[in-house]
């Protein structure tokens, strides 16, 4: 110590805490912190020495509204704590530590800021310091400067700065633009602008609006705008004919609209949405949001306007039905609608075909086609007809599986006599068995050459009647037979067999002669008249 004729220690791990690397024959300045007279030796600071020119310096700050560094190196209750250089910390209070109410820790933490000195007490230890007012001071100093160039129609660039429910805030120098939701993209309005930017995010707009002579200044920015108009950037390989790719916007009850690229929609007619389907409205094949491929079928960028359609950018299922589908041929298909007159289906291509009610089922005794298909059923199906040209296929279900009264109908043909047993009666008449499966059915006035009062003067259950079948009532699936028409058959056919045995004889005779029974030779002669035979009669 040249000023007391001695030695001193400092301890290194001062100069090491400090970052200040010494060696033998430097000369440093140290505070006297004790001194040994007996040994003759002193207890030295460099330290101290720091830490009073750093007190300088921030009382200094304090007095002449300077500024002074200092590093945050933590967080307390209600702010930061800010190493100064000095014996204790100074504190920084959350609302001075920033322009905005929820700066961070982390936003500060290791970095080097400058502050301004609010308060000081050395005894209590008490300093407090901000940020705020420095960058109040900076920002206006960027503000005017940012304010001073700034004019309608020009580019530029800024941070996103906050999101809110109506528009996108962002700094372009020192101060505040607003992007409103519908000017964030030409792809229509947004509810949420997170969508589009992010907090943080680097963006180009344009000015849209600017009011300098109001306090705040006005300035309204367009994100979309600075993109420039969509039509003014079309892709050249967008033209009549081509096949691009498209996102389903919205529906119309007359066709979808499609955005082929971001803020230029195509119409796509609701007749250009499927080849096979009849389609009533388009959410019955699209959803809102799919990425479908088109064909542009006119362009016209001079009106801003594109129709498109669907179907064209797929191959017609139609050209190939006859290939597909010969007529004649098994298909497998799902139910699609069911209605009163018949039900759709839909096959493996696509296309509909129809289905009449008469071609569901051999039995037709049903009201409603409902009771024998539901839509989402998979049946089996015949085609019956094809019209390519109409786009129409008729198919059946019933022509899959054999027609079961076929078989009756050949087994039990018209004029056919049998022995048949009576298995039930009614007033109207009597059902009879044809075989284990098959009835028929006598009219009362077919029991008899004359009717009978009620069936149970001629037969009853049990009974074998001879009768003849006269008719298939294939709509019913009904055998009508007749036992009166065999009688009086047979009635003729023996009169006209003794009328042939007495012209062959000598000598003609008449009816009278041969009955001798004027009501027999009445009832005789009504038989001859019903075999168109004119024969002379007696009275």
């Amino acid at each position: 110590i040249r000023d007391h004729k001695g030695e001193g220690r400092v301890t290194l791990s001062e100069f090491q805490e400090l970052g200040e690397d010494i060696k033998v024959g430097d000369t440093v300045e140290v505070k006297i912190v004790s001194i040994h007279q007996e040994e003759g030796t002193a207890r030295l600071s460099r330290r101290s020495v720091i830490q009073d020119s750093t007190w300088k310096v921030v009382r200094n700050a304090f007095n002449e509204n300077e500024k002074v560094e200092g590093t945050v190196i933590g967080e307390v209750k209600g702010g930061f704590k800010v190493d100064l250089g000095l014996p204790f910390h100074a504190f920084l209070p959350r609302s001075q530590a920033g322009l905005g109410r929820n700066t961070g820790l982390a936003e500060l933490t290791g970095k080097t800021l400058k502050f301004e000195v609010k308060e000081l007490d050395g005894k209590r230890k008490n300093i407090v310091v901000s940020r705020k007012s420095i960058l109040e001071k900076e920002n206006n100093k960027v503000r005017e400067a940012t304010l001073a160039g700034l004019e309608v129609g020009q580019l530029v660039k800024g941070t996103v700065k906050n999101l809110t429910s109506f528009g996108v805030f962002v700094d372009i120098g020192g101060i505040d633009g607003l992007i409103m939701l519908g000017d964030l993209t030409w792809g229509g309005f947004v509810k949420d602008a997170s969508k589009i930017v992010q907090k943080g995010e680097e963006v180009e707009t344009k000015v849209l609006e600017y009011t300098p002579g109001e306090v705040p200044a006005k300035i309204r920015l367009g994100l979309k705008q600075a993109k420039g108009h969509p039509w003014e950037n079309i892709p050249g390989e967008i033209k009549e004919g081509s096949i691009i790719k498209g996102v389903v916007k919205s529906f119309t009850n007359f066709g979808v609209f499609i955005e082929i690229v971001p803020g230029v929609d195509g119409l796509a007619h609701i007749s250009e949405l499927s080849w096979s389907q009849h389609v009533k409205h388009p959410s019955e094949v699209l959803a809102l949001g799919d990425e479908v491929s088109v064909r542009v079928i006119t362009y016209e960028p001079a009106n801003k306007k594109i129709s498109l359609s669907v179907k064209q950018a797929q191959p017609d299922p139609w050209s190939q039905v006859q290939d597909e589908y010969p007529q004649g041929s098994l298909v497998e298909g799902t139910i699609t609608g069911v209605k009163n007159f018949g039900v759709f289906v839909r096959l493996s291509s696509g296309i509909e075909g129809m289905i009449h009610r008469t071609d569901l089922s051999w039995d037709e005794n049903f009201d409603d086609p409902s009771e024998i298909v539901q839509v989402g059923d998979v049946v089996k199906a015949k085609v019956l007809r094809l019209e390519p040209d109409k786009k129409k296929i008729s198919l059946g279900i019933k022509q899959v599986q054999q027609d079961p009264w076929s078989g009756v109908e050949q087994k039990f043909q018209k004029n056919r006599v049998l022995e048949v047993t009576v298995t039930r009666t009614s007033p109207e008449g009597v059902f009879v068995a044809l075989d284990d499966e098959t009835e028929g059915f006598i009219a009362i006035s077919d029991l008899a050459r004359k009717r009978p009062a009620t069936v149970e003067e001629v037969t009853a259950v049990g009974k074998t009647i001879k009768a003849k079948v006269i008719r298939l009532e294939r709509k019913a699936k009904r055998i009508i037979m007749s036992a009166k028409e065999l009688i009086i058959a047979e009635e003729k056919e023996g009169l006209k067999s003794f009328m042939n045995q007495q012209d062959s004889q000598a000598g003609a005779i008449t009816l009278g002669d041969l009955v001798g029974d004027n009501e027999m030779a009445a009832k005789l002669q009504q038989l001859a008249a019903e075999l168109g035979e004119s024969k002379d009669t007696d009275a």
